[in-house]
């Protein structure tokens, strides 16, 4: 599916610039500022307890829990490039669509704030026999130094934005509405977490902790493409070269949600507000 904005979009220029419709090329580089979001959801589901009453009974419960789940998206700087055709529709139109490579990275934190717990039944049962699956441990937690928390998370995108310009004041400032439409090409989420490794001797199991780092490039929870509106204001700061600043909503998710995700553990609700700023050089099409 990631093919098929580059075949539309190189099917179109090509046709108009053949045509003698395309007169004017130009290339912009902008700074990105994304929204911070966060998200609230409670989700329920049963679970069974059991602990001693004494030596001989053990009380047992199904308990029904409520966890408030948080999930935070805290973004850093982020940046995009873009090879963009200016089509003249009239004096004061213009239609202006291109390519262009985004590079957005945030870090995601989230976590149970909140948890309920209702006893539906209960009853004793036979003490159980309870063996520790570590003896001896050869290490503490606390040895493995700092575990960073949540998700570090980068990704390139391809955009195909379409926009409609208006000229104001003999071309000096340009007003430009439209949509954009983009699709991850890479991507990579990196934490940090542990994990108990055993192993068996004569005198019992012996467990160490271990930290472990990972890299996720596979992208799954990825979109194949989002789409959003724009609206981009364009200063002429000299005959060729203009400021542009920006804002963006993303109408998707960036990420996918399936239906078997019913616990709030995925990344799954980002559409964020995109401030831009920027400056574009134009190539004017010879005669």
């Amino acid at each position: 599916m990631k093919i098929v904005p580059v075949v539309i979009f190189t099917s179109f220029i090509c046709i108009n610039f053949l045509s003698g419709q395309t007169n004017k090329f130009s290339i912009t580089a902008r700074t990105n500022f994304l929204q911070t979001q966060a998200y609230q959801t409670t989700y329920q589901y049963q679970s069974n307890f059991a602990s001693p009453l004494n030596s001989q009974q053990w009380l047992e419960q199904l308990v029904n829990v409520s966890v408030t789940n948080k999930r935070e998206y805290e973004p850093k700087l982020g940046f995009e490039v873009f090879g963009l055709f200016t089509i003249r529709i009239s004096n004061k139109i213009a239609l202006r669509t291109g390519l262009g490579l985004n590079y957005t990275s945030l870090n995601i934190m989230g976590g149970a704030i909140d948890s309920e717990f209702d006893v539906i039944r209960q009853d004793t049962v036979p003490a159980r026999e309870f063996t520790s699956s570590c003896n001896v441990y050869e290490n503490s937690i606390s040895d493995l130094g700092e575990i960073k928390r949540g998700v570090d998370l980068s990704i390139f995108n391809l955009i195909v934005p379409i926009g409609l310009q208006y000229q104001f004041i003999n071309n000096k400032i340009n007003l430009e509405i439209g949509a954009v439409l983009q699709t991850p090409l890479i991507s990579n989420a990196k934490s940090e977490a542990f994990r108990i490794e055993r192993e068996e001797s004569p005198n019992g199991n012996k467990c160490t902790f271990v930290k472990i780092k990972r890299n996720d490039g596979s992208g799954n929870s990825l979109q194949n493409s989002q789409i959003g509106g724009m609206v981009n204001v364009h200063y002429s700061i000299l005959n060729n070269i203009r400021l542009e600043l920006g804002v963006r909503q993303m109408f998707s998710s960036q990420f996918v949600k399936e239906e078997w995700q019913t616990f709030p553990i995925t990344r799954d609700l980002l559409r964020p507000l995109i401030l831009s700023i920027g400056i574009n050089y134009g190539f004017e099409k010879s005669n």
